[in-house]
């Protein structure tokens, strides 16, 4: 990536932290307008193309459902560290696991704009961080829950779920979790094992899955998706958790490899937990 638009990608959200930060005081729900137009920015910088399964029904969308999609690493991309802006935004650098923001909007963008013209809902499931991040997103549609695998957390999960509001809406998770942002093997294309609470998720609340493969090609600086069909509950019937993970992440870096070649999707010296 040229260094002078990463330089401009940081700009583009150092801006919408610090104004969506005053808006979350003042009037959250402009935040939406904010961080619409703030993805549109995104995509005139890093274009996104999207592949779609043969198999994938356009006409057929489910009212509600949950979509995976791989991690991206968007530190790769930009890390407000800013001592002026983490200060204005009430943030010790010190405590921020890149010692500044890692700009998770880099990471929605790919799964929502794959899905924009369908007019869905997106509600990302996303681990608490600092509260004035948190107070950002929560307007947003986001579910914060925090980063353990207790199962109060994950019935928080689940109640947060089931109250959604109608109208088609994707409940967004990224299966490899937190780890992936902090873990030192990671590139563009490495996908890590999936936790199951997607799987748990989808089995009790009878919710179809959809999963998105995400590559990233540094060299154009554009983003790649495929968008897989529909896997429905009946289509599920009978499998573990942990069975429905792997499968789902195998399908994941099989699209990668659809729609980019040359991706590097495992390092051999990489050992699964």
């Amino acid at each position: 990536m040229l260094q002078k638009k990463q330089h401009h990608i940081t700009n583009l959200f150092e801006s919408f932290y610090l104004e969506a930060y005053k808006l979350s005081v003042s009037n959250p729900e402009k935040i939406k307008i904010l961080y619409q137009n703030t993805l549109a920015s995104l995509s005139i910088l890093m274009p996104l193309s999207t592949t779609y399964s043969p198999d994938f029904d356009q006409t057929k969308i489910p009212p509600k459902f949950i979509t995976i999609a791989n991690h991206f690493k968007s530190i790769c991309i930009a890390n407000i560290d800013n001592e002026s802006v983490l200060n204005a935004l009430s943030i010790d650098k010190s405590t921020l696991p890149h010692h500044g923001i890692d700009p998770s909007p880099i990471r929605h963008y790919s799964v929502i704009h794959s899905l924009k013209k369908f007019d869905i809902n997106h509600h990302i499931i996303s681990g608490k961080m600092h509260e004035s991040l948190d107070n950002i997103f929560k307007p947003l549609g986001s579910i914060m829950i925090s980063g353990s695998n207790s199962k109060g957390n994950y019935e928080t999960l689940k109640m947060e779920s089931e109250h959604i509001a109608s109208g088609k809406s994707s409940i967004t998770m990224f299966p490899e979790g937190a780890n992936t942002e902090r873990n030192p093997l990671q590139n563009e294309h490495l996908v890590l094992p999936f936790k199951t609470g997607f799987a748990v998720l989808a089995i009790d609340l009878s919710l179809p899955i959809l999963p998105i493969s995400v590559a990233f090609d540094p060299q154009t600086d554009t983003f790649k998706t495929y968008v897989h069909s529909f896997y429905y509950p009946k289509d599920l019937q009978g499998l573990e958790p942990q069975v429905i993970a792997q499968q789902m992440r195998e399908l994941v870096i099989d699209g990668i490899k659809k729609v980019h070649s040359s991706a590097i999707l495992t390092l051999p010296h990489f050992q699964e937990n």
